[in-house]
């Protein structure tokens, strides 16, 4: 009897630790695939349908706070993956997603949900951590496969193009993704002397407001509450500084 006991305490727990693996692990998608290069062809191709489907702003406060926060950012990142660049557009919505080649789209919404620059520099440098590990092209070869963006590279075709902007613009990563992002701009704004916990800030001042829209790239894979969690428990680097982020802005206007 106890050897069957035993036996079943083994397969229980073998069962826990596969059902836990298989939560967080994916499947492995190389992104060399696909050269950078080739990746600058891909964003050349899809962006005139991104830009044909929102409005660019041009107000002139938010784009100089935005180049204020970029070139603040890039200050502090080593090895920049692209020349990353922050295009802003109108609308409401509360929300930012990388696009091919260290392109970034940054909706007025979210600036305006933000309280201080640091805030926004945060949610940025996350976005910068999601083109740093390529994760905009292995999410899509994970979803549309390695053909469909190499369909792009040689021509095209229209509805695949539209495809694939949809499938950025939507910018729907997996839990791993979204933690290494979270990490990657936690270590980002040490580097550019900004507190990492305004990323967290962010999050919990959305969580906060029980009426308010908690935009879908917040709230899953994983849920808000786990990577404010996370965020929180990590520690700053002994030699961290923080150095407020110099734009002068009416109160009002963010």
């Amino acid at each position: 009897m106890r050897i069957f006991r035993d036996l079943l305490i083994l397969l229980v727990l073998f069962g826990l630790v596969w059902y836990a693996f298989s939560l967080w692990s994916e499947p492995v998608v190389q992104d060399d695939f696909i050269s950078v290069e080739q990746e600058e062809e891909i964003a050349e191709t899809i962006q005139s349908f991104i830009l044909s489907e929102f409005e660019i702003s041009s107000d002139t406060s938010f784009n100089t706070l935005l180049d204020t926060v970029r070139r603040r950012l890039l200050k502090g990142l080593d090895t920049p993956q692209y020349d990353y660049s922050f295009t802003l557009l109108e609308g409401e919505e509360i929300n930012a997603f990388c696009a091919f080649s260290g392109e970034i789209y940054v909706f007025k919404g979210l600036i305006e949900e933000c309280e201080k620059p640091e805030e926004l520099a945060a949610v940025l440098a996350h976005e910068i951590g999601h083109g740093q590990k390529r994760h905009v092209v292995k999410n899509l070869i994970r979803e549309l496969g390695i053909t469909t963006l190499t369909v792009i590279i040689s021509g095209g075709d229209p509805v695949i193009i539209e495809q694939v902007a949809k499938a950025v613009i939507s910018s729907s990563f997996s839990r791993k993704m979204e933690y290494e992002a979270d990490d990657f701009a936690f270590d980002l704004l040490q580097n550019a002397n900004i507190n990492p916990q305004h990323l967290t800030a962010f999050f919990i001042s959305l969580q906060s407001k029980k009426d308010h829209f908690i935009p879908e790239w917040l709230s899953t894979h994983p849920a808000l509450d786990k990577r404010i969690e996370r965020l929180a428990a990590k520690e700053k680097n002994e030699d961290y500084l923080e150095v407020p982020i110099d734009f002068k802005m009416a109160q009002d206007s963010i």
